[in-house]
């Protein structure tokens, strides 16, 4: 602020980030001297136990020297009097009235310490004349941060290779965190784009050259974590980044398993990120949890590097991949086994890399400054502005006429909702009837002469549009867009609801995809949002289906990915992740 003026550049913190770390250690020396002074001979333990921190049972620390006896409040008023020489006392219990602080305030607040504590509560407390002093806390600072998000896209100005950075799975991650390694990439020449959207970055894939994944809260499933396998094997560059320390986790990543959500796509590469954290009590910068990475393998990424601090971290299990070593004095948190641990790994795949690291703190400010790790952030740059998008078969003026599929074709595909899947069989009655069969129901769709859609029907239900649904308008060629929109009426076990339909899809271009059956087709990928709004006992009842489809002049459609989001009353009420990849076709005769 220009208007409220600090005295001094730690006013508000009370010191340095990295000077802090060292201002524990001196308590903790300070906390072990004391002890070791005010137990004397008696102590039988040494100094690196008593610097663990550890809770021991009261005959244990008589045992250790660290008490004299067992006792108890009773035996302590006792030991008192006899100090004091006293032979008759009574008990007195002094309470000191103090006004409470207010409890915490649920939900969001713009108080900056805990407690929500007023001038006129610190008054009270102590009375003036007083010094009163309000330090903004670290936490606060951190979610702050944490929380600057960007919208489906934000980028960076650059040229030639281009970073996705993934915020579709809830990712702890933001510009504020990664701005260090943005300005390099930015030196570079090198593009940078946020993407919080799946289909989106699942597109955006196509042109880019590295995609950066950092802390994800929400797990992969099999479709996305195989759509970036196939970004790698075609070429792309894969840096995965993972923090054990609970900024970077939150209550989100806890609630699905820590590691869960980084495994669910690191897995598919042979690299799984370890549980707990590293620490070691001989050598660290500060406190036992900021370890020296001293050991390196001669690689691009290590080149020119000889002491790494990380801080918090966890090791990474890659079968012998690792490139980045602690010292075998460091410890596992979880295992409490001391050993050489990797720290950084690398594994190539197809003709793409993929590197993991276990920590993202390094790349933040001041960390960043510590040792060589500012280093480190240069060699990540150069790495990635030397990866170039992967090259691909160029599709020129391509277009898609309306597939031909006579009665009887079958089609069978692969469904996924939300990581379950099921097999969808699709068969072709007649020129004006589809009839679709899912696990728990079958469908009926019936169509017009030029192909709109009128009705459908599945189990108790059965829906008529007023306005019959268009298909797209073939040929299909890159920039063709279309709307559409109608009024319907459901009936559902006798009872009539109404409800309207409106869409919008648009082609974006051409892409050979590969089905489940390793046959490859020249698809057109259309763009489509749906907004299906029905009126049930007095509650709007709204879905909004947005994503892509990829549809061929041989099979029709080959593969779908969509999210649908459900609404009641204006409020979300679930959410599903759809794919749809074709599986087999059998055309019927004409």
């Amino acid at each position: 602020s220009e208007i409220t003026i600090e005295s001094g550049p730690h006013k508000w913190t009370g010191r340095s980030i990295l000077s802090g770390y060292y201002s524990l250690n001196r308590v903790v020396d300070n906390f072990v001297a004391a002890v070791k002074k005010g137990r004397g001979s008696k102590l039988k333990i040494s100094e690196t136990e008593l610097r663990k921190a550890t809770v021991y049972l009261g005959c244990e620390a008589i045992k250790l020297g660290l008490a004299d006896g067992p006792g108890g409040l009773q035996k302590a008023i006792s030991k008192a009097a006899e100090m004091a020489g006293l032979v008759k006392y009574r008990v007195e219990e002094l309470s000191i009235e103090r006004e409470k602080a207010p409890s915490k305030p649920s939900g969001n607040t713009s108080a900056l310490y805990e407690g929500n504590i007023t001038l006129e509560m610190l008054m009270k407390l102590h009375p003036p004349p007083s010094f009163y002093y309000i330090y903004l806390p670290s936490k606060a600072a951190q979610s702050e941060a944490l929380s600057i998000q960007h919208g489906t896209e934000s980028s960076s100005a650059g040229g030639e290779g281009r970073v996705l950075i993934d915020l579709s799975h809830g990712n702890r991650v933001s510009w504020w965190m990664l701005d260090i390694l943005i300005s390099e990439l930015i030196k570079r020449n090198v593009t940078v784009s946020f993407v919080s959207d799946w289909p989106v970055l699942d597109s955006k894939l196509n042109k880019a050259s590295c995609l950066i994944v950092v802390s994800p809260t929400e797990v992969y499933s099999a479709d996305e974590a195989e759509r970036i396998r196939r970004f790698v094997d075609e070429g792309g560059l894969l840096l995965l980044f993972f923090d054990p320390a609970w900024e970077y986790i939150g209550q989100s990543g806890l609630s699905q398993g820590i590691i869960a959500p980084i495994d669910s796509l690191s897995s598919l590469f042979g690299i799984t990120f370890a549980k707990g954290y590293l620490y070691n009590e001989e050598e660290y910068f500060g406190i036992y949890r900021n370890i020296y990475v001293k050991e390196f393998e001669d690689t691009p990424l290590t080149q020119n590097l000889n002491v790494l601090v990380f801080f918090t971290a966890t090791h990474i299990r890659s079968m012998g991949k690792g490139i980045a070593w602690t010292s075998n004095t460091t410890r596992s948190s979880i295992s409490e086994r001391a050993g050489r641990y990797a720290t950084i790994a690398r594994v190539k795949r197809g003709n793409g890399t993929v590197i993991a690291f276990g920590d993202v703190t390094f790349l933040e400010e001041p960390h960043c400054y510590v040792e060589d790790n500012y280093k480190l952030i240069e060699n990540i740059a150069s790495i990635i502005a030397k990866t170039k998008p992967p090259k691909r078969p160029e599709i020129e003026k391509a277009e898609i006429n309306e597939p031909i599929l006579p009665p009887g074709t079958k089609k069978t595909y692969i469904e996924r909702i939300n990581g379950r899947e099921g097999i969808v069989e699709w068969f072709k009655v007649n020129e004006t009837e589809i009839k679709i069969e899912r696990p728990n129901r079958t469908e009926y769709y019936f169509f017009t002469e030029n192909g709109s859609l009128w009705r459908w029907k599945a189990n108790s239900m059965e829906c008529t549009y007023e306005d019959p649904l268009p298909p797209p308008p073939y040929p299909l060629t890159e920039g063709k867009k279309w709307i559409y929109k109608s009024k319907y009426i459901l009936v559902e076990n006798g009872r009539k609801y109404n409800g309207s339909i409106s869409g919008k899809e648009a082609v974006e271009g051409f892409e050979i995809i590969t089905a489940e059956n390793d046959e490859e087709y020249l698809c057109a990928k259309i763009r489509f949002v749906t907004t299906d709004s029905l009126i049930i006992n007095g509650r709007n009842m709204t879905t909004i289906t947005d994503g892509y489809y990829w549809v061929s002049s041989d099979a029709g459609i080959v593969k779908e990915e969509a999210t649908i989001r459900y609404y009641m009353n204006g409020s979300l009420v679930m959410r599903q992740e759809r794919t749809l990849i074709l599986l087999s076709i059998e055309k019927g005769r004409d």
